[in-house]
């Protein structure tokens, strides 16, 4: 123990309770009070109706956030977020109590174990519906129940931790880059103890039982839920669902395109956008850790290394990714567990420090330590907007929009993400519009045939020749989503064509994007009220409002996050109807500019808009009015 820990006047319990409660009270003040963007639709309509998410199917997830939603306080939605909040906390009191076995120094465990709780990107996976805060808990409890084995050998510490193992893999397969550096640990501490053989069996049969969470799959899919995507009822069912087979298809090739180049640039950005996330102080502080670390505790530190190589390099080698915008997007919550091991090196740092201002006195010391939690409360405001998600009810609004947008009887066929995940947590937890069906061809979670009234998106050709059903019908727009009719349409002028549009019956729910955080997904979502109010702009004009047809197209070029479809279609409305010329070029321009930045092989499969299709636009600028109107 260090002299630093010894003349701490501060009850050794209060440490352990500001490790826990400091982040629990922010995440659960900060949570989402409703359904958020993304995956968060998904995983409430699982935990709440014990339903299957997309592969490999979460187990451990499900039943740890089901246990949330029989909380009395809050709305459903909330209380699968508490999940995450409390999950988050734990991991920073894990932090916490392994740094102090590392270091024997409170004060720097405490104060590494907090950076990590302000981080950004760790606070944002702490108040949403997700899985990724649980495994960075589950991380830690491996890293601590081997370090508690290490000092002591108890074998019911091993025991521990084979079924953490198991049942952890139920959660997500991230942990198995964080159990192998951990088993290296077990081996260089004492292989002999490990290979007896009541060891051996024992844990294998605790690692087992872990595992046996996976029975939730076809035990759930059985009871036939609203959410059951790929119904493992069958032993093949579940091997191909947790194999994540779906992913390996010929449509989501492009999840796979990357090469080594894409791996390494994914995994610069790993470690670039941590210092972002945490700091560049804290960067700086986290490189001294390393250097710094004790001695004694130097196979820790291999562990910790170990643990960020595969969680970086070695994770990105393996899913070749391509290094696109979605991709980079995607990955940011791949690196929590690589982040609770940076908090290890921030405590070392902070240690280092305080150490290096013991011969100054205690004064010295504490203004070291109180360096740092400024570090922690600056981090944690300059990350406030991004990673908070209190008031966010864009994904609500949206799926109220969407519904509010469907016929009676309609059947959804989703394409994409940002439709389906809010829709299925309106329709499935708070019971709106049951006469509204789901469907969806990339994730088959429903038995029933394909409904052909209303789509996300525009129809390709690629999306007719992937999914039959949709063959021989036009997607023409209502609301903020599209009505498949048998095709072809009746030919019309374009005046007529835009005047047909049928807009939401009330007001559109899209205020919130005003103030709503930048990322990918509210992009998307902006992109789609932009559209909306380009289309109800070209319905004005066309019947003659032109002050408010302008006012529309406005606010459709106010919300346009820089989405070529967007861009194309105003330009398709300013062409048809003969205002704004001096906008047309621009915006051509910026949709090439555009569709090149962003251009991604998975998201391509089914884009109605290719590059040829703005050149043509732009080739074609001293043309005929009334062409190519949606």
């Amino acid at each position: 123990m260090s002299d630093v820990q010894q003349r701490n006047p501060v009850p050794g319990g209060a440490f352990d309770a500001a490790a826990f409660l400091c982040p629990l009270v922010l995440y659960v003040w900060t949570a989402a009070p409703t359904v958020t963007l993304e995956d968060s639709g998904e995983f409430i309509t699982a935990a709440h109706r014990l339903g299957i998410p997309h592969p490999p199917g979460y187990p451990l997830w499900c039943l740890w956030a089901h246990l949330f939603t029989w909380l009395p306080l809050g709305s459903v939605a909330e209380r699968v977020h508490w999940s995450s909040g409390v999950a988050g906390a734990a991991t920073v009191w894990l932090v916490f109590r392994v740094a102090l076995r590392v270091l024997g120094d409170r004060s720097a465990a405490l104060l590494g174990a907090l950076a990590l709780g302000a981080s950004t990107i760790f606070w944002a996976q702490s108040v949403v519906a997700e899985v990724y805060a649980l495994n960075a808990a589950l991380c830690m409890l491996l890293l601590l129940l081997a370090l508690r084995w290490r000092d002591d050998r108890r074998v019911g510490w091993l025991y521990a931790l084979a079924f953490v193992v198991g049942a952890g893999m139920g959660n997500h397969f991230l942990l198995a880059l964080a159990a192998l550096p951990v088993l290296g640990l077990l081996v260089v501490v004492d292989r002999r103890a490990l290979l007896r053989p009541c060891v051996l069996v024992v844990g294998a049969l605790l690692l087992a039982l872990g595992l046996s969470v996976y029975l939730y799959l076809p035990l759930r899919a059985t009871a036939d839920p609203p959410l059951n995507i790929g119904n493992p009822r069958t032993l093949a069912g579940v091997v191909a669902h947790v194999r994540r087979d779906v992913y390996s298809s010929e449509l989501e090739s492009g999840r796979t395109a990357g090469g080594v180049r894409d791996a390494l640039l994914h995994t610069r950005d790993a470690w670039r956008d941590a210092a972002r996330w945490f700091g560049w102080p804290f960067a700086a502080l986290a490189l001294l850790g390393v250097i710094a670390w004790p001695r004694r505790a130097r196979d820790v530190l291999v562990t910790t290394l170990a643990t960020a190589l595969l969680g970086t390099l070695v994770l990105n080698l393996q899913l070749h990714a391509p290094h696109t915008r979605l991709w980079i997007y995607a990955h940011r919550v791949y690196y929590l567990q690589v982040h609770a091991m940076i908090a290890l090196w921030i405590a070392s740092g902070v240690h280092a420090l305080a150490g290096a201002a013991a011969p100054r006195g205690a004064r010295a010391q504490w203004i070291v330590r109180a360096a740092v939690v400024l570090g922690i409360l600056w981090s944690g405001l300059r990350g406030y907007d991004v990673a908070s998600h209190r008031g966010d009810r864009v994904g609500r609004d949206l799926a109220l929009d969407l519904l509010d947008a469907a016929p009676p009887g309609a059947g959804f066929l989703p394409v994409g993400d940002d439709i389906v995940f809010p829709l299925l947590y309106a329709r499935y937890v708070e019971g709106l519009r049951p006469d509204v069906s789901l469907v969806s061809r990339e994730y088959g979670w429903r038995g029933e045939a394909y409904s052909t009234l209303l789509a996300g998106d525009r129809l390709s050709d690629a999306m007719r020749d992937a999914m039959p059903a949709l063959r021989g019908h036009v997607a023409v727009p209502r609301g903020l989503v599209y009505v498949l009719e048998p095709g072809p349409l009746p030919p019309m002028d374009a005046r007529r064509r835009w005047a047909s549009f049928v807009p939401l019956p009330g007001p559109p729910r899209d205020r919130g994007l005003d103030a709503a955080a930048d990322d990918l997904f509210v992009d998307a979502v902006r992109a789609r009220y932009a559209a909306y109010h380009a289309r109800l702009g070209a319905r004005s004009l066309a019947l003659g409002d032109e002050p408010a047809g302008m006012a529309s197209l406005d606010r459709a070029e106010a919300l346009d996050p820089g989405d070529p479809h967007v861009a194309v279609l105003l330009f398709d409305v300013y062409r048809d109807f003969a205002v704004r010329p001096e906008r047309w070029r621009p915006l051509l321009e910026g949709a090439l500019a555009e569709w090149d930045r962003a251009y991604d092989p998975h998201d391509a499969r089914f884009d109605w808009l290719g590059r040829a299709d703005i050149e043509r636009r732009l080739a074609a600028l001293d043309g005929s009015p009334g062409q190519d109107a949606p």
